[in-house]
């Protein structure tokens, strides 16, 4: 019996060894000012000597290159897949994190992110000589992907995934309102909220530089809100006590960049075939208003698409909450990786 089952091992190791069609190397480039290198993976199709190849660009937050969140990692099921379908795929560590040097996230701009996006494209195209590459950034990746587009001559294509065309600030506002609605919480506690302390604290955020100034005026809107809406959801969690954790995070290179960040201005300059794609469910960017928003532009270049059912990272879902990501058993949709699969396939680039 065991000897059956050591040849039946052998047997179904070939046989996924021979599944797998493309082949993975890791992989280093330098920063744009060549002050620390970025690590990543490249997956590129085997048996084709030409095919199209994207950089992928991740979403905020100190990610690793497979987008890891919970079980289950965004980026490597879509870069495996598209590299088994004839499609080249380089993701890599965000710098400062994992095996990519550099500052860390929250101490760089969303334009310094964008930056070492535009350097990966330069080390396929430089260094290892692809000639069509394109873009694939999620959620706020999304949003810099046009950016990046801009910067880059002659990219073959942008895919959106949940990406952004409002700012940073109408994002998160928005955000706030979808979640803290289909958590149950009272629609007019949730628009007390927004209107009298965090619309508020976010406008005090970018327009303050000096951090003991701002620190006091949100004490002060903390103050008001809680003297205004005593005995509503919200009160108890604004509190002075809080602040120091709150300005932490506002305080942070990257937030104060985030929230000034307006990609509208990119998604109209774009000149490459663009696919915009967003999920019906999604809760982190809501996909009415930022669609809406591309569409409105009219340019010939972009296509939208909304995915039924589908969450922000892009999984089947029910409700599309923040908890539902990791309670949920599948990870990436087959018909997200199918649509980009074809979508660029079909370009013939």
């Amino acid at each position: 019996m065991k000897k059956y089952l050591s040849i039946f091992i052998i047997l179904a190791f070939f046989i996924n060894a021979h599944s797998q069609g493309f082949t993975e190397k890791e992989v280093e480039f330098w920063d744009l000012t060549e002050s620390f290198k970025l690590s990543g993976t490249l997956t590129t199709p085997n048996g084709l000597s030409k095919f199209p190849v994207a950089v992928l660009i991740s979403g905020s937050g100190q990610t690793d290159r497979d987008a890891t969140i919970g079980k289950h990692k965004l980026f490597k099921s879509l870069a495996e897949y598209l590299s088994n379908n004839g499609i080249g795929v380089l993701r890599y560590d965000d710098r400062g994190g994992y095996k990519s040097g550099g500052p860390k996230t929250s101490k760089s701009t969303t334009q310094e992110l964008a930056l070492d996006a535009q350097a990966a494209v330069n080390y396929l195209k430089t260094k290892l000589k692809f000639k069509k590459i394109g873009i694939i950034g999620h959620s706020e990746g999304g949003g810099l992907a046009p950016l990046v587009a801009s910067k880059v001559k002659k990219t073959a294509f942008v895919v959106s995934l949940a990406g952004p065309a409002l700012s940073g600030k109408k994002v998160l506002i928005r955000q706030n309102i979808d979640i803290y609605e289909n958590m149950g919480v009272p629609k007019e506690h949730v628009e007390h909220f927004i209107v009298s302390f965090f619309e508020p604290m976010l406008s005090e955020v970018v327009k303050n530089v000096d951090s003991t100034q701002k620190a006091q005026t949100i004490d002060q809107l903390a103050a008001k809100y809680k003297d205004q809406y005593k005995g509503e959801s919200f009160v108890l969690g604004v509190t002075a006590s809080n602040t120091p954790i709150l300005m932490k995070q506002l305080n942070s290179k990257w937030y104060i960049s985030f929230l000034q960040y307006d990609p509208i201005s990119y998604w109209a300059k774009l000149k490459c075939p663009t696919l915009a794609l967003n999920g019906s469910l999604d809760q982190q960017v809501e996909v009415n208003s930022n669609l809406s928003a591309i569409e409105n532009l009219k340019n010939k270049h972009i296509k939208t698409q909304i995915l039924h059912m589908h969450n922000h990272l892009f999984q089947v879902a029910k409700t599309g909450g923040l908890q539902e990501y990791f309670q949920l058993k599948d990870g990436i949709s087959d018909q997200t990786l199918t649509t980009i699969k074809e979508y660029i396939l079909n370009l013939k680039l």
